[in-house]
């Protein structure tokens, strides 16, 4: 009792002693209140009131100068001397005015001034004006003002040396003949400077800004938050070229609209001589006026000196910025400017631009044309829409790119992932080098869709992606991406550099274009607005193409092309595999391939496999301008069909070597293979494939060193015309319901095509000049035939179903069982397949097996059939199969005993776990009878089991 006393009684010795150093402290700070005008000024200054509730009362450092409502007009600037000193409004910024002079209205010239809840006009020369003599360079708070109709700036820091922890908040600056808030050329590093929470509007003529720091060192550490600026003569927020670096600026939460009365006003505008390090972030919000808007020029512009008209010959280095959040929009319109504007003299490095919605701008939506590289930055969950659609002209392009990445030096490290870019007048996005190379660069799930209605000044091609440069174009990857109706090709890259030429007047400067990796996108639509031959899904340009990866893609109605590589020199290496490419030359002018891959020298090392390439011009083409093909592998692509021309056309000018086009599905082309070679051919295999015609042509055959076997070659008008014959075996292929199975009549004098032991659709092989009794596919003279097959080669195509399939379901132990099956060719072709039984036990060993080969006709049958002695208990698997069928069923071999267990199980039909009571009721009907109870391999129910399964049934037992 008495510890709680005590200590009650110390708490409240704390608090009375807090209250009286408190009541002391207070008592060192008056609250004066000026009465008249003359007041306000005397109130500044420390000198004693002559008028009001006050009169002769001095003010000291930290005391507060409260004014009443009313109208102050002074007769002589408010030159605060008094540190700490405050101003302010008994009862706000709507009922107290201060009306300036010509030489100002406050003039701060000590530290730790406050005005605040004010309103300010008149002034000469600034509403509140910092400096310029004095030391006022820091905790300067300046909140909740109306500043309006000044002549000079709204706020002033004029003061020579540092500034910092500065406040400007809540304010309202309007109409105000200069800048709204102005850091002048004296000053010389600003630092811990907060702009938060003010409406500045409509300040200044043309060359005025909104917030200008025009100092002459670094600005670091500052805000600029949640403010409205708006309708500035110049720009919204200006770092002039007189400030060397900017470093750690927040731009965040503002509304920065309407900016630049004039031609050249940017929303914010880097002219600084150094760095900038910034992030600008969230300007954008869900209601109402937001983000970055309507400013004559850009939204952002980072300038890097030399640049002509409005943009004040800036000399910004390097940049390193945090963009996230925010709206640019119908920026430029004045100007012809992009949203937002890289032409800084250094590096931009670190870039992340982020979240960001880019529309209508009247350029590009964002322009990287700095001096030097464009590297390791990070371009993501952005939206590009409608830019450049005015259309507008920009240091000589027609504006209208989503994105534009072009420095003078190398694009390197870029991420491009989860961006959409829409109706963009030119591209959803460039990226290019206009001296150097571009290397590293990912697009991650991009979504381009109805860019390049119009055309770049000077030629060139738009496209929904580009990467372009007058150098090498290096180690590029592309997933997940949807590049979807847009006026040029879906993605274009071309190392060649020619767009850029077509932009810069130059010429170009061919580059290699290897490693690159194309996986998992979607390229359709696209072309209807580009040069005839330009409107592919995927083009590839360079002087060399190495190490192209194209997979699991899907390229369908393109005005030409699905894909298109093609090189200036040599193409090497390139894979394309397990994609879609289908339905292209939607223009229908006869250039529009599957997949196109051409060099001007040679072609080597293609890989085309797994693939579907049907409804083209052509399906597959692999060509070489002057010089030969060779290691060109065409395998298991199961449609290559209905092609306007050629499905598969490989043509060497010169030599043809190790080629293989094998096990592919070949139907209803023009021409199903075209094999050509002007010299010679080696180690040209053609096998394995299904060639299946409309009408046309099977294989055209226009080159020596050619094997063609394994083939199933049917419904042409002619299976093969060959017009070269050296080093040609055509063997063991099934050759039938051709019109023509072979034309030979084009071989030379004295040629001969090897062409025996094929199977021509009948026992007594080819119609021929020397075989009158064949009744197979007719034959040219100059084809050597004999021997020839009786039967067909493989699988036809024919298709064996199984109509009966006979097994019992339970024998015992000692028992034979007679297992058979029913086989019928459903399909229209013949065919010669294995039909099979195979019995398996319980750990998966093959105890019984017979197959045997039985060729049948359309709509012929045979039965197969086994019996098996079954010597022991358990489960057994019988499987019947065909080449184009197969079915299984399950044998249960039962010992003949019976377990209260086993049956229960059996008897539980309903799968509860208990018998039931119908389920008892059945189990006694198979008592009686004496008869096998389904699923136990044939087990009985004797009197002791029936017996087990009642008390079972009666206790509710689980089985």
């Amino acid at each position: 009792m008495n510890k709680k006393i005590q200590w009650g009684a110390i708490c409240l010795s704390i608090v009375l002693f807090v209250g009286f150093v408190g009541q002391n402290v207070q008592a060192d700070v008056l609250r004066i209140n000026p009465g008249t005008p003359v007041d306000v000024v005397n109130c500044a200054a420390g000198i004693a009131l002559v008028g009001g509730v006050d009169t002769g009362k001095v003010s000291a450092p930290g005391d507060t100068c409260q004014l009443a409502p009313g109208t102050f007009a002074l007769p002589a600037p408010a030159i605060i001397t008094l540190a700490n000193l405050t101003f302010t409004s008994r009862d706000g910024a709507n009922v107290t005015s201060v009306l300036g002079v010509a030489g100002g209205t406050f003039i701060i010239q000590a530290d730790g001034v406050t005005i605040e809840e004010l309103s300010i006009s008149g002034s000469g020369i600034a509403g509140i004006e910092v400096g310029p003599v004095g030391v006022p360079n820091e905790d300067i708070r300046i909140e909740n003002n109306f500043i309006n109709g000044n002549i000079g700036p709204g706020i002033a820091f004029r003061t020579p040396g540092q500034h910092e922890d500065i406040h400007i908040e809540g304010n309202e600056l309007r109409g105000n003949a200069m800048e709204g808030i102005l850091f002048d050329f004296p000053v010389t590093r600003v630092m811990n400077v907060e702009i938060v929470d003010n409406k500045i509007d409509s300040n200044g003529p043309a060359g005025f800004d909104g917030i200008s720091f025009m100092n002459t060192g670094n600005v670091d550490n500052t805000s600029v938050q949640n403010n409205e600026i708006l309708r500035s003569g110049g720009h919204g927020v200006h770092f002039a070229p007189g400030v060397t670096n900017v470093d750690g600026v927040d731009i965040d939460g503002n509304v920065i609209q309407a900016n630049g009365f004039s031609v050249g006003g940017n929303g914010v505008l880097f002219a600084n001589s150094g760095q900038v390090d910034a992030n600008i972030v969230n300007n954008i919000s869900n209601s109402g006026d937001s983000g970055i808007n309507g400013n004559t020029c850009s939204g952002v512009w980072f300038d890097g000196a030399g640049v002509v008209g409005p943009f004040f010959g800036g000399a910004v280095t390097e940049v390193d910025v945090v963009i996230d959040g925010n709206l640019f929009s119908r920026n430029g319109l004045g100007a012809s400017c992009p949203g937002i504007t890289f032409i800084n003299s250094g590096n931009v490095d670190d870039l992340e631009f982020s979240n960001n919605e880019v529309d209508q701008n009247a350029s590009d939506g964002v322009m990287v044309l700095n001096g030097s590289d464009f590297s390791d930055s990070t371009i993501s969950n952005n939206t590009f829409s409608n830019n450049g659609n005015t259309p507008a002209f920009f240091l000589g392009l027609v504006g209208g790119n989503g994105f534009t990445g072009m420095p003078m030096g190398d694009v390197e490290g870029i991420l491009f992932q989860g961006n959409t870019a829409d109706q963009n007048f030119i591209h959803g996005s460039l990226l290019a080098s206009r001296t150097s190379d571009v290397q590293d660069i990912s697009f991650v799930n991009e979504q381009y869709s109805n860019n390049g209605q119009g055309l770049p000044l000077g030629g060139g091609v738009p496209a929904g992606l580009e990467v372009t440069a007058f150098g090498d174009i290096t180690n590029i990857s592309m997933t997940g991406c949807r590049m979807q109706s847009n006026g040029g090709a879906g993605a274009h890259f071309d190392a060649n550099g020619a767009n850029l030429a077509a932009f810069f007047a130059g010429v170009a400067n061919p580059g290699d274009l290897t490693d690159i990796n194309i996986d998992s996108n979607a390229f359709g639509f696209n072309g209807a607005s580009s040069p005839a031959g330009t409107g592919d899904g995927v083009f590839m340009n360079g002087e060399t193409v190495d190490n192209v990866s194209f997979t699991n893609n899907f390229a369908d109605t393109n005005d030409d092309n699905g894909l298109h590589v093609n090189s200036t020199d040599d193409a090497t290496d390139i894979e394309v595999m397990n994609n879609e490419l289908s339905n292209n030359d939607r223009n229908n002018d006869e250039v529009g391939a599957g997949a196109r891959i051409e060099a001007n020298e040679d072609v080597s090392g293609v890989m085309v496999i797994g693939n579907t390439l049907s409804n083209n011009e052509d399906g597959v083409s692999v060509t070489a301008g002057g010089q030969n093909i060779s290691n060109v592998v065409i395998d298991n692509n199961p449609e290559i069909n209905n092609n306007n021309s050629n499905g598969v056309e490989v043509d060497a000018p010169d030599d043809l070597s190790d080629v293989q086009i094998t096990n592919n599905t070949i139907t209803g082309n023009k021409v199903n293979i075209l094999v050509r070679s002007t010299d010679r051919g080696d180690d040209v295999e053609i096998s394995g494939n299904r060639l299946v015609g409309a009408s046309g042509t099977g294989i055209a055959l226009e080159s020596t060193g050619v094997s063609i076997t394994q083939n199933d070659i049917r419904n042409h008008d002619v299976g093969i015309i060959a017009t070269r014959g050296d080093d040609v075996g055509v063997h063991n292929n099934n050759i039938v319901r051709n019109d023509m199975g072979i034309n030979a009549s084009g071989l030379g004098v004295g040629e001969e095509l090897d062409a025996t032991n094929n199977w021509w659709g009948e026992p007594s092989g080819p119609e021929a000049p020397t075989n009158r009794n064949g009744l197979g596919d007719e034959i040219t003279s100059k084809v050597k035939y004999q021997p020839f097959l009786t039967s067909p080669v493989g699988d036809t195509g024919a298709n064996f179903q199984i109509l009966d399939f006979n097994a019992p379901s339970n024998v015992d132990v000692g028992d034979s069982a007679t297992i058979s099956a029913r086989v019928q060719n459903t399909g229209t072709e013949e065919g010669n397949q294995d039909i099979s039984i195979q019995i398996k036990d319980s750990n998966n060993t093959v105890v019984k097996q017979e197959t045997q080969s039985t060729p049948l006709n359309p709509s012929a049958e045979t039965t197969i059939s086994i019996g098996y002695l079954f010597d022991r208990a358990g489960t057994f698997q019988v499987t019947v199969s065909t080449g184009s069928d197969s079915q299984t069923k399950t044998i249960i071999v039962g010992d003949g005993v019976g377990s209260s267990s086993s049956i229960a199980s059996a008897i539980d039909t309903n799968g509860n776990g208990r018998i039931d009571d119908d389920e008892i009721r059945e189990a006694v009907v198979f008592w009686i009878n004496g008869s096998t109870v389904p699923g136990t391999g044939g087990k009985r129910i004797d009197d002791d089991l029936i017996l087990d399964l009642m008390a079972i049934w009666i206790k509710g037992e689980s089985v």
